[in-house]
């Protein structure tokens, strides 16, 4: 497959998922702060704790973009066009409550 279509589908795999999101759902995108301001209230975090936390959330976050990004790749390679938009749709379409114990 070229460089062309290989970048058209990662086009596509990041930004259709976005575009749904923020037609399907009222609530935000949950952020690095909003991990942390969670963590926090919930652990009982001191101020100096969650300071040193949120860098380590901030990698965890980048990570796993550049992880999805491998994936999309590696898979664009094997399955269809087709498949790949259908296999985004159907992980975008998980349940909110397995998606969110995903992230802790």
């Amino acid at each position: 497959m070229n460089k062309a279509i290989i970048g058209v589908l990662i086009l596509l795999f990041w930004a259709v998922p976005a575009y749904a999101k923020t037609k399907q759902q009222a609530e935000h995108i949950i952020t690095v702060d909003d991990i942390v301001a969670t963590m926090k209230e919930q652990l009982q975090l001191t101020d100096q704790q969650a300071q040193a936390v949120k860098p380590i959330i901030e990698n965890y976050m980048e990570e796993e973009k550049q992880l999805k990004l491998q994936e999309v790749k590696q898979l664009s390679k094997v399955l269809t066009g087709q498949q790949l938009f259908t296999w985004n749709f159907l992980q975008n379409e998980q349940p909110k409550d397995k998606k969110k114990k995903s992230k802790f």
